[in-house]
């Protein structure tokens, strides 16, 4: 009994890291215009687990935020990421009474910062250009004219982001619905 519990977690907990690993490599090798060691990383990430929790720790996934903080710095070598995780150890392992000295407001300030760095500033323009008639969006480089379903679509899980918990199925499934609806839309005004 105990065995089917265990599986069954740690399964969904295999497949979330594995796909989050995976969707940090793919963003980093598009940053980089690059093609990783996806294999090696997945392998290495499995490998670490599995002795990570033999120890009796928590296993861990790539981060996509903090895969393009590292590369928007320039830390794309081994060293920096050998350098992270000694700064990490050292940190979790004599540095945690320093985290009561620094002030949660310089912790926000530090998140707003990175999301705001994330934030593809040129997307909104191409939202701007979806309400434009056709014509001048015909006269638009082809970055900025972006079918009018993607921006619909982008905008109502925004929205759906901002309002419901980002946790929660109900954002991926009014994904879905959404998009299912408007290509259905789509095909049949292009059969008639």
């Amino acid at each position: 009994e105990t065995w089917k519990i265990v599986t069954g977690y740690g399964s969904a907990l295999f497949a979330t890291q594995f796909i989050e690993t995976a969707i940090a490599l793919n963003v980093v090798n598009r940053l980089d215009e690059s093609d990783g060691p996806g294999f090696l990383v997945l392998f290495g990430q499995g490998l670490s687990n599995v002795l990570i929790g033999f120890m009796g720790g928590m296993g861990s996934s790539g981060v996509v935020s903090m895969s393009v903080l590292a590369d928007r710095t320039f830390g794309t070598t081994c060293l920096s990421t050998f350098m992270t995780g000694a700064m990490l150890f050292i940190f979790m392992a004599w540095g945690y009474p320093i985290i009561n000295y620094i002030p949660l407001s310089a912790i926000s300030g530090i998140s707003i910062a990175m999301a705001c760095s994330f934030i593809q500033w040129r997307s909104l323009v191409a939202v701007f250009t979806a309400f434009l008639p056709n014509n001048q969006r015909l006269l638009l480089p082809p970055q900025f004219n972006v079918d009018r379903l993607d921006v619909c679509i982008m905008l109502v899980v925004t929205a759906a982001c901002l309002t419901v918990d980002v946790s929660a199925l109900a954002l991926f499934c009014i994904g879905v619905a959404v998009s299912t609806v408007m290509v259905c839309q789509d095909r049949g005004s292009e059969e008639s």
